[in-house]
């Protein structure tokens, strides 16, 4: 089980990269702006991450979890059309309700589309996950 401390901090830090994120690209943040937003060390900071890039990726996979959160199991004896139907409106809502994060994981992640459908849709049964991933 992790420290409450070490989550706590980790989440400081996410929530600094947001912060920074939505105002300007990765590429333009530094790791001593994350801190001072933060309110932590550099070496507290490293303890947690290598790098901004490192954080980015982080909070690109919480996003992608958060999406797949939303989406509901399909059933396997759903026809494929309800089946990619459900999976298609489920994940636009929820895209269209979260713009913001949309913009931010797109901007600074060149492989974002690729961690959501490849990577995290494929919890669907095969017929839908195949057909997301095909589409690619």
């Amino acid at each position: 089980m992790q420290d409450i401390r070490y989550s706590r901090t980790e989440q400081w830090i996410c929530d600094a990269g947001w912060k920074l994120l939505r105002e300007k690209h990765v590429d333009k943040v530094t790791v001593q702006e994350i801190c001072r937003c933060a309110q932590i060390s550099r070496n507290t900071f490293c303890s947690h991450f290598l790098d901004k890039y490192e954080l980015v990726d982080k909070l690109v996979l919480r996003f992608v979890h958060q999406i797949t959160d939303e989406i509901p199991k399909v059933n396997q004896d759903s026809s494929f059309e309800e089946a990619i139907t459900t999976t298609a409106r489920t994940l636009f809502s929820y895209l269209l309700k979260n713009r913001d994060g949309l913009n931010i994981c797109v901007a600074n992640h060149p492989g974002f589309w690729g961690v959501l459908f490849k990577d995290r849709l494929q919890k669907q049964p095969n017929h839908v996950a195949e057909a997301v991933v095909g589409l690619l």
